[in-house]
């Protein structure tokens, strides 16, 4: 986590001096935004996800940015009761935390002049997840012979991804910022490319089996509006 953060850094300083040489908007070479993402049902899934964060875009020429970004999500697990050993788990009321940040770069295309007009944004994006809850519901089954009182609660667990969001942005007033479009992302763990998982394998990985497919389908495919300032 630290290693991200100093990257960030080194990222963002270096924008600044490549950007002074870039034409931006009236001057103007950066974008500090506020995003929502919006997936899941609007989409024909059964669950629907709202992320919310923020955005830092440095314009370096022309038709390219650069960027940091960060989302927020906080969502349930579906309802469902399983047994594993001694215990009978609860995922209805258990919550799931995600943090993502990620490192954007902007290509603004058919005559388009960064930072305005059709872009694409691409971002690789570290993600943490973890639910404070998930072992708090659970209940003892009577069933002691498959009990292990050395269980382990891994209640957090790392994920990584790459997404790309089509996009369009158009400014009000010489200051006012406004980019829509759709993004489609994949997470490296997920359901499919790690042959399925199984949430009998171990008792101490059963919150991250299931987060992953939180992960999969609430990174797959969204709207995205973000709204912010030209500085």
């Amino acid at each position: 986590m630290k290693k991200l953060l100093f990257i960030l850094i080194v990222i963002g300083l270096s924008a600044f001096q490549v950007n002074a040489q870039s034409p931006g908007y009236m001057g103007k070479h950066i974008i500090l935004s506020a995003e929502g993402t919006f997936s899941g049902s609007i989409f024909l899934m059964k669950k629907t996800w709202i992320k919310y964060g923020g955005t830092v875009e440095f314009v370096i020429g022309k038709s390219a940015s650069l960027g940091i970004g960060y989302l927020y999500n906080s969502t349930k697990f579906p309802y469902e009761t399983f047994d594993y050993g001694c215990y009978t788990y609860s995922k209805n009321n258990a919550q799931l935390i995600s943090h993502t940040i990620g490192l954007d770069y902007y290509k603004y295309f058919d005559g388009s002049i960064a930072p305005l007009g059709d872009f694409f944004r691409l971002r690789a994006f570290y993600m943490f997840n973890k639910s404070e809850d998930f072992f708090e519901n659970r209940t003892f089954n009577g069933n002691t012979q498959n009990c292990n009182p050395y269980e382990t609660k891994i209640n957090s667990y790392d994920n990584f991804g790459a997404s790309i969001f089509f996009g369009r942005r158009r400014i009000f007033y010489n200051f006012l910022s406004v980019a829509y479009g759709f993004k489609l992302g994949l997470v490296v763990k997920n359901p499919i490319f790690n042959g399925g998982i199984d949430i009998y394998t171990s008792s101490a990985n059963i919150m991250q089996e299931y987060g992953v497919y939180d992960n999969f389908f609430s990174t797959l495919i969204s709207l995205d509006v973000n709204i912010g300032f030209v500085l």
